[in-house]
């Protein structure tokens, strides 16, 4: 790679430096005016092109990393991303924003920097799964800068995540999957409150909240016994919710229910022919399976937020709406479906992530197989 050094035609006393910098397609003529001896100036030249030919030469850049990130979110993590990935990124870079380091200019910020932000969001109580979450959207963040030659290196590579807290690995069993005892008295105590039949519908078919929210009748087939997940609904932030495709195709898929799953889908379909009597003219053509007695859509945190006052009201052991997910995929396991089966009904795309996070022992699950050792020894 060849520059060239002259005098600058508009003082006749500095230097003008020239090259030319590799791109995609064209190469861009670059130009740099430096003040002092000539051969300074041509010294200058060689150490640029000499970083261009390591790949470790970036113009100044003067921006402040805040701004970066509100660009990135813009030009690259919105035009390809869910807007739930979206969203969950623009709060994870609010960490920035919040903080003096957000005015920093790009090119000086260090690992040292990123490290002390997430010290003070370990300090604060920030869960560990929030906390690499972040430095992950860093490390994201950044790779573009180091891709659009803004960065030499990317200061967010080597930040270090927190250690796991005893608080949080030491979580109890009853917080992850009820045990079969929780979940009989959930389906005594549970009829007639408010979408309870959402709740038992995802036991039975490992449905994800925004899943069942976002599916209508269309795609149910009750005489077959079977349903289609094709769509999806995401609550929005400050209220409402919008409807989208899954986010994977392994998360669009067919899947055979049982009959008393058809029973609480009948059940439902006469519930709502009582509300589109109330609603005459405005109930829709094509309603979804969970909605308002208005025929509206659900948003799917409101879902969470009656879950959680029924168990309360009745003292049943703490867990969350997705962990009937997890409930549905661990009694499958112990009736003996076969593990790729159930990976392909949960909608992973993978088996060892339906392996490793779908799967838990209950108390009492191999009590069966473990009377078999008695007889051996």
């Amino acid at each position: 790679m060849e520059g060239s050094v002259y005098r600058n035609p508009r003082d006749g006393k500095s230097w003008r430096l020239q090259w030319d910098e590799p791109g995609v397609g064209k190469r861009r003529r670059r130009t740099k005016v430096f003040r002092g001896t000539k051969r300074d100036a041509e010294k200058l030249l060689r150490d640029i092109l000499s970083s261009i030919d390591k790949e470790q030469y970036v113009e100044k850049d003067k921006q402040a990393l805040g701004v970066y990130l509100r660009s990135w979110l813009a030009d690259v993590v919105k035009i390809t991303n869910q807007p739930t990935t979206y969203n969950g990124y623009w709060y994870k870079c609010k960490h920035i924003w919040d903080r003096d380091i957000s005015a920093l200019p790009i090119q000086q910020v260090t690992t040292a920097h990123l490290q002390a932000v997430v010290a003070e969001l370990v300090a604060q109580g920030l869960a560990h799964r929030s906390v690499s979450h972040f430095i992950a959207v860093m490390r994201n963040a950044l790779n573009v800068a180091v891709e659009n030659n803004i960065l030499v290196n990317n200061p967010a590579s080597k930040v270090k995540k927190p250690v796991v807290s005893d608080e949080e690995d030491a979580v109890p069993l009853a917080e992850i999957v009820w045990q079969q005892d929780a979940v009989k008295k959930f389906l005594e105590v549970g009829v007639g409150a408010p979408y309870f039949d959402a709740y038992c519908l995802i036991m039975h078919t490992g449905l994800r909240r925004g899943e069942l929210c976002g599916l209508r009748w269309s795609a149910v087939d009750l005489d077959n016994r079977m349903l289609r997940v094709s769509r999806t609904r995401y609550s929005k932030y400050g209220g409402g919710s919008y409807g989208s495709i899954p986010k994977s195709k392994t998360s669009r898929r067919d899947l055979e229910i049982t009959e008393k799953c058809v029973q609480i889908l009948r059940r439902i379909q006469e519930t709502q022919h009582l509300y589109r009597m109330d609603n005459p003219g405005t109930w829709p053509q094509d309603a979804y399976v969970i909605c308002r007695p208005t025929g509206q859509p659900m948003r799917p945190d409101n879902l969470d937020e009656q879950f959680l006052k029924l168990i309360r009201k009745h003292g049943l052991p703490h867990t969350t709406l997705h962990r009937l997910r997890h409930l549905h995929g661990t009694m499958l396991n112990e009736q003996g479906f076969g593990l790729k089966d159930l990976s392909q009904r949960m909608g992973h795309s993978s088996v060892s992530f339906t392996h490793d996070r779908y799967i838990h022992v209950r108390p009492g699950a191999n009590s069966e197989k473990l009377k078999g050792l008695d007889d051996l020894l």
